[in-house]
């Protein structure tokens, strides 16, 4: 099992660093290597199974007995053991061992860490945890608030709220309950969106307002954004026009029973 103890190391289509950014690991995420080609690895993250090229000299090995908690702030300066200050993104994993950090510590009452339990996550959290990040620039593959793109917006997010859901927009589509009116949709809920060939190419953040009235939503397209949602798609008011034709709502997260 092998970790990034960088805060983002790029996860590539191909063995080179002029290959498309499929992805990111950030701080604490474990991986497994598939494959070897020079100082490439392909890895396979653990938590959502995806795969991409890293530069093998942004690894290390890492032990699987540990218990990851979630750093639920933007961005949060670490000292590491070893030395030097590692600026950690929002959504990476802090590895504990023994209820102690095992390779760097922190000052505890600065931030919060929670377990990912998602029963127990309210979409409070969900619509806080996706505020942080408004103003974060569109960056395809990106994955933290110094750039991210939809899908990866989606992931960190509902993490940081300590909901674990996959890497792209049509494979979150693919989870959760189906919401079949929009005046149904509740905060938290992932709105998708599709082109003129009917692909998922786009996926949000519902936020209700004003006592449920208003439907807005959050999203990444250009800039992590609040725009409004309805039953056509996503209406930009700054350019008075549709930008997304909605395809479907899904609730990932659900009220206990």
């Amino acid at each position: 099992m092998f970790s990034t103890h960088l805060a983002v190391i790029p996860m590539r289509r191909e063995p080179a660093h002029v290959s498309e950014l499929v992805s990111q690991m950030l701080f604490g995420e474990q991986a497994q290597v598939l494959e070897e080609k020079d100082n490439w690895r392909l890895v396979e993250t653990t938590h959502d199974q995806y795969q991409g090229w890293v530069d093998a000299r942004q690894l290390r090995e890492c032990s699987q007995n540990t218990r990851p908690f979630v750093l639920t702030t933007s961005v949060m300066p670490v000292q590491c053991v070893n030395g030097g200050v590692v600026m950690i993104p929002g959504g990476a994993f802090i590895h504990l061992k023994n209820e102690t950090v095992e390779s760097f510590y922190w000052a505890g009452e600065t931030f919060n860490l929670l377990q990912p339990i998602s029963h127990e996550i309210k979409r409070a959290s969900i619509a806080l945890a996706a505020h942080l990040f408004l103003g974060a620039p569109y960056l395809w593959g990106g994955r933290t608030i110094m750039g991210i793109d939809c899908s990866g917006f989606t992931q960190v997010v509902y993490r940081m709220a300590g909901v674990n859901i996959p890497r792209d927009a049509w494979q979150q589509a693919a989870i959760g309950i189906d919401v079949p009116l929009i005046g149904e949709a509740q905060t938290g809920d992932l709105a998708f969106f599709h082109n003129e060939e009917n692909r998922i190419v786009h996926v949000g953040i519902v936020l209700r307002e004003n006592a449920g009235e208003i439907i807005k939503i959050i999203h990444a397209s250009g800039q992590v954004r609040i725009d409004q949602l309805d039953h056509q798609g996503i209406f930009n008011p700054q350019t008075s026009r549709y930008t997304h034709y909605l395809r479907m709502i899904r609730r990932t997260v659900s009220e206990p029973v």
